[in-house]
């Protein structure tokens, strides 16, 4: 498979094996962001690393901003540096997760025992585990590019799985849930190696 740029794109991969499902477009296109959404949701893939946060004096919770249209399921890593670490441009020390928590939607949590003692500018740093909202297709180009066998896979799967539908085929849902759990295992094996992509790079397209 190549490139992929807009959500179109995906379309096009899937309706080869489901010709029948040309006259269900709206359908098509909810498998697409469910598949989406699920493979996120499973793998835990989709990191971002935060623009930095300053610190205030005693206060312990924080409201982080990313740019995409997505809910923040965990908080992967909680840096806080000194300022003579933001000068020097080093890397915070990174906190124990029992020292924070999220606060849905999107504010972290500081515990009591890391609550700041003076002003710092951007030095809390949180990268965060995202899962796109509910019926939309908004995530990193790179991201559903890297990932695109498995996210077609899971929408061919799960049409495919329709009885009494003119899109029916066992085979071609078989074939769908095979490239999903082959993508979720590669990432996940992946994961476990520490080799995770954050680069922010361009959003896919509607």
């Amino acid at each position: 498979m190549g490139d992929a740029t807009t959500i179109k794109e995906f379309y096009d991969w899937v309706m080869p094996d489901l010709p029948g499902a040309v006259q269900a477009p709206a359908l098509v296109d909810r498998a697409l962001k469910t598949a989406l959404r699920t493979f996120c949701r499973e793998s835990e893939a989709w990191e971002e690393q935060l623009d930095s946060i300053s610190l205030i004096d005693g206060q312990q919770s924080y409201t982080m901003y990313w740019d995409f249209c997505a809910n923040a399921k965990r908080i992967a890593e909680v840096r806080i540096n000194s300022s003579a670490g933001v000068t020097a441009g080093t890397e915070g020390e990174v906190q124990d997760a029992s020292l924070y928590q999220l606060v849905k939607p999107d504010v972290v949590k500081l515990d009591e025992a890391i609550k700041p003692a003076a002003d710092v500018t951007n030095a809390l740093d949180v990268k965060l585990i995202l899962v796109p909202k509910v019926g939309e297709f908004d995530v990193p180009v790179w991201f559903a590019n890297d990932w695109i066998e498995a996210i077609v896979g899971h929408a061919k799967w799960k049409m495919a799985a329709m009885k009494n539908t003119s899109w029916f085929d066992p085979v071609v849902a078989a074939e769908g849930r095979f490239d999903y759990m082959q993508g979720l295992d590669e990432c996940k094996s992946e994961a476990a190696n520490g080799n995770r992509y954050t680069e922010e790079q361009h959003v896919l397209g509607a």
